[in-house]
């Protein structure tokens, strides 16, 4: 077998779940991992060997069998950078590096973060890049899964970047007097009630983390309403806070940081949609 041969029928295969455009866009990825990390010639006609003919059709078994292409590639690319992900860490989404780049854009008007805290930091991604882009800033991130930790601390070591990562179930307000006071929080929070789990892609509920994407329907805003406690006594004045945001309760959202005395501010996605906030506590 070789790529020119593989590739087709991997486009095929993947068509009937995918379509025709995904299809595309999957093979691209496909054929870019395998000349990247399976050693496969760059000429398209060249014999693989059998151990890049084996990683394919395996590559090619996952993806028909509906497993999201970051988890079967195990990498997801963030900020330029591949970092490593598995099924124990939500998928990277355009989103958060939209929230990353209105932080960095922030910088022209605040002054440098010293102190940075991520609450479920999931694979690392954003704490990593926040490193990247802060380097003088110390860098902090909790999640309250241990195996997510696990992949932040590979990521973390894969770049270098010395980023403290700390087991912590931030529901749990007797743990907040461990972490340091900050000037910029940052969180992805779990933000789908349980009782819209059906309206989810399948391979979002089949394969992704739940504890990551879902909060009591009784109490959707319920890690929004802790990070603003949180921020209340461990955010410096003028400190900020960037969350990312369920499209149908931003309005809802952005009235909880303000009742609770912040300044918020509600930013759009590329597709337009209500999907990022920031809150700055006055000074």
């Amino acid at each position: 077998m070789n790529a020119s041969t593989f590739l087709a029928a991997l486009k095929q295969a993947l068509i009937p779940r995918y379509g025709e455009s995904e299809s595309d866009v999957l093979q691209r990825m496909v054929a870019d991992f395998l000349l990247r990390k399976a050693s496969a010639p760059t000429n398209l006609q060249q014999a693989w060997t059998p151990d890049t003919q084996i990683m394919a059709e395996s590559i090619q078994s996952k993806l028909c069998a509906g497993v999201p292409i970051q988890y079967v590639l195990q990498e997801s690319w963030f900020d330029a950078r591949a970092f490593y992900v598995d099924e124990s860490v939500l998928i990277p989404r355009p989103e958060t590096e939209e929230l990353l780049d209105w932080i960095k854009t922030d910088q022209e008007t605040y002054p440098l973060p010293r102190q940075i805290l991520e609450i479920g930091t999931g694979s690392g991604i954003l704490a990593i890049s926040l490193k990247k882009a802060f380097p003088n800033a110390t860098v902090t991130a909790i999640d309250i899964e241990e195996k997510a930790l696990d992949v932040a601390r590979q990521n973390a070591h894969t770049f270098q970047e010395p980023v403290q990562f700390e087991p912590m179930d931030f529901t749990d307000t007797q743990c907040w007097g461990r972490l340091p006071m900050t000037d910029l929080m940052v969180s992805n929070p779990p933000y789908i009630p349980l009782s819209e789990k059906n309206t989810l892609a399948e391979h979002v509920v089949h394969h992704e983390p739940h504890r990551a994407l879902f909060v009591p329907a009784d109490d959707p805003l319920l890690f929004y309403r802790l990070i603003a406690e949180f921020g209340k006594d461990k955010l410096i004045p003028a400190g900020r806070i960037y969350v990312e945001l369920h499209e149908d309760r931003a309005e809802a959202t952005k009235n909880l940081f303000e009742k609770m005395g912040y300044e918020a501010t509600i930013r759009l996605d590329m597709q337009g949609k209500k999907r990022m906030l920031r809150a700055v506590y006055p000074t």
